[in-house]
């Protein structure tokens, strides 16, 4: 549904302590009474309320003072942030092949498997603490690495 009025054809004006109300009308600015102006401007945002939750699109605003938005379709925002995250895991992918075994064992059942410490400690035929300090020591490798790609 298309908008008869746009943000900026509303003006509400206070002169010497009264509110004086305008509308722009073919490029002509009309004094209404304050019913009608929040009558049509109740209508105006309305109405871009729906076509906003209609339109699937999201607004962003390069500079707040120029109020001109640019309109981007979120089902390409999804599709980029998939394509984004395949990359990611991909490349996540290859760097725990870069892992010796042991340190892959620790991050498989930990983080794919869902296992406790302290479960991989008793695999590992050691302590709680030492998986702690190894899991803590190999994502801090991941992340150099990661961060470096």
């Amino acid at each position: 549904m298309n908008n008869d009025y746009q943000r900026h054809d509303f003006a509400e004006i206070v002169k010497e302590g009264e509110r004086m109300f305008y509308i722009k009308v073919n490029n002509k600015w009309v004094q209404v009474t304050r019913e009608v102006f929040r009558v049509c401007k109740s209508s105006y945002l309305k109405i871009l309320k729906e076509n906003k939750q209609e339109s699937n699109i999201l607004e962003h605003y390069e500079d707040v003072n120029n109020f001109y938005p640019i309109t981007i379709n979120r089902n390409d925002i999804d599709m980029i942030e998939q394509l984004y995250k395949k990359e990611k895991l991909k490349q996540l992918s290859n760097l725990l092949q870069t892992l010796n075994d042991e340190e892959r064992k620790i991050i498989q059942w930990i983080y794919f498997e869902y296992m406790t410490e302290q479960k991989v400690a008793t695999l590992l035929h050691t302590t709680r603490l030492k998986v702690n300090y190894k899991k803590r020591k190999i994502l801090k490798k991941l992340y150099e690495l990661f961060t470096t790609l």
